[in-house]
């Protein structure tokens, strides 16, 4: 190997100690030892060896009781555990714990080498995983809720608080509010960032496969089932699951995830066996979810542990004021095909923050991208906003101002005609102000009647 694998071995055993360490050491071990496990404890908290060779009948502190402790102070190294008293309810607690292997004495000096050697391999490459999850991050910056509103600014902070801590959030808005792009800076802002975050979307799948999806199963536990497979608690280990549209979990699938949020436990359907996992749980919802437990559509117990820190996103059409950042933000975007526009002239740009936008951020998002592909020249003109939004005919009477529900169209022909007013009925001022040549403003003016 390119360096040395840094071994502490806790062993009360002298001998066995002394025959260990000097065998490892031949074998090119950098090797600590000790039969003491609180002095092994300390040892391997500060220390930061890569294994942990833990006999499991020690004085005054078991094996087991010396890696419990060990995880709860954050230590991370690998843990093989070794005894004479072997059995298989020793084996599963230790794994239980976190520990790599669980062998019995006496162990064959080759069989323990390569042991040792894979569970250093296996912690090497969780460390270069991690480091390649923060280049990427540099190298590819993440998406961010786009605002320029003070109440996108005060939710962001509040999400930032959060973020330190472990409790479950529960993100409430709209469709298309950015209640995903708000659930992965949770993630990213929190101590667990470097770890898998697990996205899943509840209306998705049926109740059954959901249940498989989340907790896994076993060979041969329904129809289908011809392997084992990890749920995604399992692959979120350590890590964030987000649970978007909460709200359409069926009531098995409720009753085994208010299990698993209270007790850090997962099993496999059609299982017997319970796995620890440890996973911080953020759960999306457009519905009132308060008003589905009142309906005895939702558990109540479930929304209690889920709802201990929400969030509320409000509708686009409730901050206005972010809508030039996010246009200005989807026009910036490079190496779109197809594309024409590349900005929007400041009458289309009123236009659009009139509209209500009924689908939020997405809908926006979606109509720039047309927009930006339907213009007729490289800026967004009013003229452009029609053709981009077919279908949509004038539901205004002329001289009335559209509401928040007007389509494109009335606003293209409210802004015409009061551009033209602006300017006492100067056709050409009017096509100048408007950004458009003159041919166009005669052409939209027979459209819209105003001529």
């Amino acid at each position: 190997m390119e360096k040395s694998v840094r071994l502490l071995i806790v062993e009360d055993e002298t001998a066995l100690r002394s025959v260990l360490t000097r065998e490892l050491e031949h074998r090119g071990f950098a090797v600590t030892s000790t039969g003491d496990p609180e002095e092994g404890l300390k040892n391997a908290l500060s220390g930061e060896p890569d294994v942990l060779l833990l006999d499991l009948k020690l004085p005054g502190l078991s094996g087991t009781d010396l890696l419990r402790r060990y995880r709860d102070a954050g230590g991370t190294a690998e843990v093989v555990m070794l005894t004479g008293h072997g059995s298989l309810e020793t084996a599963v607690d230790s794994m239980r714990l976190g520990a790599y292997d669980f062998l019995t004495k006496p162990c064959p000096l080759l069989h323990l080498e390569a042991v040792l050697r894979k569970a250093c391999e296996k912690r090497l490459m969780a460390s270069r995983m991690r480091g390649l999850k923060r280049r990427l991050l540099v190298t590819a910056p993440p998406e961010e809720l786009i605002h320029r509103s003070a109440v996108v600014a005060e939710l962001l902070r509040s999400a930032d608080t959060v973020a330190a801590t472990d409790a479950c959030v529960l993100l409430l808005g709209e469709s298309g509010t950015g209640k995903e792009l708000l659930a992965r800076r949770i993630h990213r802002e929190s101590p667990r960032g470097d770890e898998s975050l697990v996205v899943l979307n509840s209306a998705a799948l049926t109740d059954e496969l959901m249940e498989s999806e989340l907790f896994g199963h076993v060979r041969g536990a329904f129809t289908g089932a011809t392997a084992d497979r990890t749920g995604l608690f399992e692959t979120a280990d350590g890590g964030t699951l987000f649970l978007d549209e909460v709200a359409e979990l069926g009531a098995r699938v409720q009753a085994k995830l208010l299990r698993t949020i209270q007790f850090g436990e997962v099993r496999r359907v059609g299982g017997t066996e319970t796995m620890r996992v440890n996973v911080r749980v953020i759960a999306a919802t457009n519905k009132d979810l308060a008003g589905e437990v009142k309906a005895g559509r939702f558990r109540e117990d479930l929304f209690y542990r889920l709802n201990i820190f929400p969030i509320l996103i409000p509708p686009l059409r409730n901050r206005p004021e972010d809508i030039p950042a996010l246009v200005e933000h989807f026009l910036s975007r490079s190496g779109r095909p197809g594309r024409r526009a590349t900005s929007i002239h400041p009458s289309a740009l009123e236009a659009l923050v009139r509209h209500s936008w009924p689908g939020n951020v997405r809908e926006l998002e979606n109509a720039v991208e047309r927009l930006a592909v339907l213009a007729a020249g490289p800026e967004i003109r009013v003229s452009d906003l029609a053709a981009a939004f077919p279908g949509a005919g004038a539901g205004v009477a002329p001289g009335d101002e559209p509401g928040p529900t007007a389509s494109m169209a009335d606003l293209e022909r409210f802004h015409i005609e009061r551009a033209l007013r602006a300017h006492g009925g100067d056709k050409r001022a009017t096509a100048r102000s408007l950004g458009i040549a003159l041919r166009t403003l005669y052409n939209k003016l027979k459209l819209y009647g105003l001529a």
